[in-house]
């Protein structure tokens, strides 16, 4: 099969299953089974394809079109120009969430030499890997209550070589930090909790509904159960200063807010904007 008509076929095919970005995928997937970028299959569009070579690439359309995302065949995404490894076992990194690390970097000048950083539900680790390699010092705390979770972003803190100034624990969102006795310490303390209402839940994208974790995704009943969980414990860590920063759902911003208002010891809240200009992430800090 030629490289032109593999690309075709597998765009049929896949647009079959109602996938928007059916061509794209279809470019993704041949040209990392070929070890090659994109524009060389367009210039080489005649070229004919090995055959193991086109086993390969027609076992992972077939799995795409079954809704397996691209990201979880490849087993890795992109996220702040760094390449992370992904499983089913994490949500994969989403642009959005680079937001977290803007928000936390514009805010660690205001920190000492060395940051003391908090992730609550780390996941693959991205967020506060790209954070540490970013600021070059400080010492960071991720959690996540999923041990799988916990390995993949172990093997992308090796693999990005921030492992020595990371300490993973499996815990409940903070206990386990708390418990070591460090309240009123932490810099900053980062999450981008699960924030899907429960009953939105089910009429999530297929890809999504099915494949990723759905323990990632389900915020409860209104989508804030975690960040309700989460403002009293972030606040006993925090020291006077020291910044809360959750990433949040399209439309939830002014629930969260409300939430914010209860919690006295906070001030200063500020939202920042995604690339589509939704409010994305709400910062605070504690008096």
């Amino acid at each position: 099969m030629l490289i032109g008509q593999a690309l075709g076929w597998a765009s049929k095919v896949l647009a079959t299953a109602g996938i928007d970005t059916a061509r794209l995928d279809a470019e993704v997937l041949l040209a990392e089974v070929m070890r090659v970028d994109r524009t060389y299959l367009f210039s080489h569009s005649q070229d004919v394809l090995a055959g193991d070579q086109e086993e390969l690439f027609r076992i992972w359309i077939y799995r795409r079109y079954q809704g397996l995302p691209v990201a979880y065949i490849l087993g890795k995404k992109e996220f702040w120009s760094l390449e992370f490894l992904v499983t089913p076992a994490v949500l994969i990194p989403r642009p959005e969430s680079e937001l977290l690390v803007e928000g936390a970097l514009e805010r660690t000048a205001r920190a000492g030499p060395t940051p003391l950083i908090a992730e609550v539900g780390c996941g693959s680790g991205a967020v506060i890997i790209s954070l540490a390699r970013e600021l070059g010092r400080g010492r960071f705390y991720a959690t996540d209550s999923c041990p799988f979770a916990l390995w993949i972003a172990r093997q992308n803190a090796h693999r990005l070589q921030v492992a020595d100034r990371i300490s993973f624990l499996r815990t409940d969102l903070l206990r386990g930090v708390i418990g070591k006795g460090w309240h009123g310490r932490f810099d900053q303390v980062l999450s981008n909790p699960p924030y899907v209402p429960r009953q939105e839940v089910r009429s999530l994208p297929r890809e999504v509904r099915l494949y990723e974790p759905r323990r990632a995704l389900d915020g409860g009943e209104d989508g804030l159960y975690f960040h309700r969980r989460l403002l009293p414990e972030a606040i006993c860590l925090l020291k006077p200063g020291g910044y809360l920063l959750m990433e949040i759902g399209q439309g939830q911003c002014q629930a969260v807010l409300s939430l914010l208002d209860e919690e006295k010891a906070l001030a200063e809240v500020e939202v920042l904007r995604d690339y589509r200009g939704i409010e994305r992430v709400v910062c605070a800090r504690k008096g």
